[in-house]
């Protein structure tokens, strides 16, 4: 059985790379009575305007094959995951989560589960975080993010911490175009009903924005 307090984060990958960290900005949502409830972090190229000398012929025609080729994938970066979306210049993967700490007695069950997979030839990959989604993966445009942001604090400021108990596994399936994944999760037993709560008022935000909710299967 594990626990945690309710926090959020927002976390905006590149468009070039799915875990770029460049330029990083926090913005942390007031909760009543002086809990934090909400770290957003998004994470995006802030290009400044400057002044440069044009570039020689010769240099410019180095690198003329390579100005429009599409962004490389390297799954093997984001344990074999692979873009939902194809690369689009100016649009970052983008979803919200609750950020989960565990504790040893999590790292001790993982433990057996990677090796009871492993007995039956099926190799089990660990992500390095755990978290609980509030969102799939959504595509939002760079002059978006700041209007999300802001859309998510005001509708979830008004929250009180409440604490997450987790309870039994569940095996779930996620098909792609390319590939089907196959992923166990932890289902929630105690906090269930305020996380619902703050699945709706997230889902309500993107819908503002025309973008996907979150998927109607939720534990």
């Amino acid at each position: 059985m594990n626990e945690i307090n309710s926090t959020s984060r927002l976390v905006d990958y590149s468009s070039d790379e799915e875990s770029s960290d460049e330029n990083a900005i926090t913005t942390l949502i007031p909760m009543r009575n002086n809990s934090s409830f909400t770290d957003i972090v998004s994470n995006h190229n802030d290009t400044q305007k400057s002044d440069f000398l044009p570039l020689p012929l010769e240099i410019k025609q180095m690198y003329k094959n390579t100005e429009d080729e599409e962004a490389v994938e390297d799954s093997s970066k984001h344990g074999g995951k692979i873009r939902s979306f194809p690369h689009e210049r100016g649009v970052w993967a983008t979803y919200v989560y609750i950020e989960y700490n565990p504790e040893s007695a999590f790292y001790e069950m993982i433990e057996n589960l990677r090796q009871t997979a492993s007995s039956h030839n099926i190799e089990m990959q660990v992500p390095e975080d755990f978290h609980i989604s509030l969102t799939r993966t959504l595509k939002l445009r760079h002059h978006w993010i700041v209007p999300f942001i802001d859309s998510l604090k005001a509708k979830l400021c008004h929250f009180y911490q409440f604490k997450i108990i987790f309870q039994t596994l569940e095996v779930y399936e996620k098909k792609g175009k390319r590939k089907k994944r196959t992923f166990l999760g932890l289902k929630v037993h105690t906090g269930y009903d305020q996380l619902l709560k703050i699945l709706r008022k997230v889902d309500s935000c993107v819908e503002e924005f025309k973008l996907p909710i979150f998927y109607k299967v939720n534990s």
